[in-house]
């Protein structure tokens, strides 16, 4: 029986995604009495569990196969959105399915990605965005990150755009390590 390698992305709020850590940790060390019951269950078929603080990304491998109705679930309890990007047994790509509001996906709209010159990411607002080159689009967000307003009145606009360019800065980079890997 072959893994299926798993990447999700959860779209929420800092609490939410501190949580969703949380738990992840919780089903790595399988320490199921500090899960959400529906959880417990799932520990037997999950391998390489990891949540990545500095991207606040989860990485697993399941057995053939995503588990999406599991991660919906997950989702759905949490109240968020997620991307999830995973690589099939015996595959040379890798797919993604995006769930928000309830909608998963279907696999038509299923992207298979490629070692292709364009990425798809979605920003913390929920907005895709095409990324032509990724090392240079991770050294501009690096860059964005540290602008600030002179005017200090300014100071809670800057945090909320200093927050866009963390969490793109993440996902990308997440993505480049995820490419490393495989």
């Amino acid at each position: 029986m072959e893994w299926c390698e798993i990447r999700v992305i959860f779209y929420a709020d800092r609490d939410t995604r501190n949580k969703l850590s949380q738990v992840v940790n919780a089903l790595a060390k399988n320490e199921l009495g500090q899960l959400p019951p529906f959880i417990g269950r799932w520990s037997n078929r999950y391998a390489d569990i990891v949540w990545s603080d500095s991207e606040e990304v989860l990485y697993y491998k399941v057995r053939e196969k995503p588990n999406l109705e599991e991660l919906i679930s997950l989702a759905d309890f949490y109240r968020c959105a997620f991307e999830c990007t995973y690589k099939l047994p015996n595959s040379n790509g890798f797919n993604r399915v995006m769930y928000k509001d309830g909608i998963l996906s279907d696999h038509t709209e299923t992207n298979l990605l490629q070692d292709s010159t364009e990425i798809k990411v979605i920003d913390i607002d929920g907005n895709e965005k095409t990324i032509t080159d990724l090392d240079r689009a991770i050294s501009l967000t690096a860059e964005f990150m540290q602008y600030r307003h002179l005017d200090g009145s300014f100071s809670a606009l800057d945090e909320k755009i200093r927050r866009y360019w963390a969490d793109l800065n993440a996902k990308l980079n997440a993505i480049k390590n995820h490419r490393k890997n495989y």
